[in-house]
């Protein structure tokens, strides 16, 4: 591909939050932009999301930030306490304490609240967003690349940007071969509540976490404190497809052993299964001629450090900026996008991994994990994250053209 090129015609797949993000990004720079979505509506599924000052920093230069705040809760801290005994073991101080130190805010926002507000965003700036047309495979070509969905329909672009999620399409063409997610036998459980549902002592404008052998719970309020999110992550090597098999049996033997405080929030848990914890091999190349891949697709990660949002908001920017200042040459956008992502989102994977391990120990390493919580402060809890909530940094120019001021 060469000659200046005034706006390139990009396909994404996956219309997630990490493909909006990069949808809407890129639609601001001027390019136009097609997003392939398999589902027959747009709908975010899911419950809570939390959101690190590294995200909400990225709201901001998208121009997103004033219609989260609406809907988002803004946590006072991150209390983190003993499931067994109920014992406040410490916790990260978030609030004014994490604006002041980061600039940004660390926030927890509904999916689909979200998810609605980078929708409306991108049929604004004009992004195309097809509904119940999943990418099946792409044949790259001199000039580009076409992409084939299951509907049976082809399509040419200059560029496709696989934000498929897990079971990416456009990475298992790129990636052949490759073994499925890793699924390490954790299950999860959860439920979104009206807030007045919830005994008084757990309103708190705060994400609590209670850490127990081999499974934790986690909660918060969510949609500017009406409805309240309830998480329970714990392991398990049953089959739930033998007939025997029950969501509430697992649940009850998981948290057999608890403090009295949140008995009555295992009572609210949905007997729907869910994966938890299912992650992707990292890999060093995300990119194969005019083809990337971004989130979930490129780097699916463990909940535990609760940033699997936050790399593919980071991504979308990232790829969005390369494509911005190397316009003629997108192998050169393509390598710069890879050489900086990669190797953050991998730091992270790694990080999330080790810090599953963590949460659920047992027996004397969990006595003597809570014996290094105790001394913790509050304020070397929220310093460990400097590294990961400074986020990234975005040149002005691109900053002035996402806002349109250039």
């Amino acid at each position: 591909m060469s000659g200046a090129v005034s706006g390139r015609s990009i396909a994404i797949a996956g219309a997630g939050i990490g493909g909006l993000t990069a949808a809407l990004a890129l639609a601001r720079l001027g390019h136009h932009v097609t997003v392939f979505e398999q589902a027959p509506v747009l709908q975010e599924i899911g419950a809570g999301i939390q959101m690190g000052p590294n995200a909400f920093k990225l709201f901001e230069v998208i121009g997103i930030r004033g219609a989260l705040d609406k809907v988002a809760v803004f946590p006072e801290r991150y209390q983190i306490n003993d499931l067994r005994t109920g014992e406040a073991l410490t916790h990260i101080p978030y609030g004014q304490t994490c604006l002041k130190r980061f600039g940004h805010p660390y926030g927890v926002v509904h999916r689909h609240d979200l998810h609605s507000i980078l929708v409306d965003a991108s049929r604004r700036a004009g992004v195309e967003i097809t509904l119940q047309s999943r990418v099946k495979g792409f044949d790259t070509e001199s000039a580009g690349v076409v992409v084939h969905c299951e509907d049976g329909t082809s399509r040419r672009f200059d560029v496709l940007i696989g934000a498929d999620g897990i079971n990416s399409r456009v990475r298992a063409q790129i990636r052949r071969g490759e073994p499925d997610p890793i699924a390490p036998g954790l299950l999860a459980a959860r439920a979104v509540l009206h807030i007045a549902q919830v005994p008084e002592n757990l309103r708190h404008p705060q994400i609590t976490i209670w850490l127990g052998p081999g499974c934790h719970l986690i909660c918060y309020p969510l949609r500017a404190g009406e409805l309240f999110n309830l998480a329970a992550v714990f392991a398990s090597d049953s089959d739930p497809a033998s007939p025997d098999w029950s969501m509430r049996k697992e649940i009850d033997r998981a948290f057999a052993e608890l403090t009295p405080e949140i008995v009555p929030l295992l009572s609210f848990l949905e007997e729907k299964v869910y994966r938890a914890a299912t992650e992707r091999v990292p890999i060093t190349q995300w990119v194969e001629g005019p083809v990337a891949l971004l989130g979930d697709a490129a780097h699916a990660m463990t909940q535990n450090l609760a940033q699997g949002g936050c790399m593919a908001i980071e991504d979308a920017i990232v790829l969005a900026e390369a494509i911005a200042q190397h316009p003629d040459d997108i192998s050169t956008a393509f390598q710069i996008y890879n050489s900086k992502r990669a190797p953050r989102a991998t730091h992270v994977q790694y990080v999330a991994r080790q810090m599953g391990d963590i949460l659920h120990l047992r027996d004397a390493e969990r006595d003597a994990r809570n014996a290094i919580l105790r001394d913790r402060s509050p304020e070397d809890n929220l310093a460990f994250f400097s590294w990961l909530y400074d986020g990234i940094e975005v040149g002005e120019s691109t900053r002035a053209r996402l806002r349109g001021l250039s």
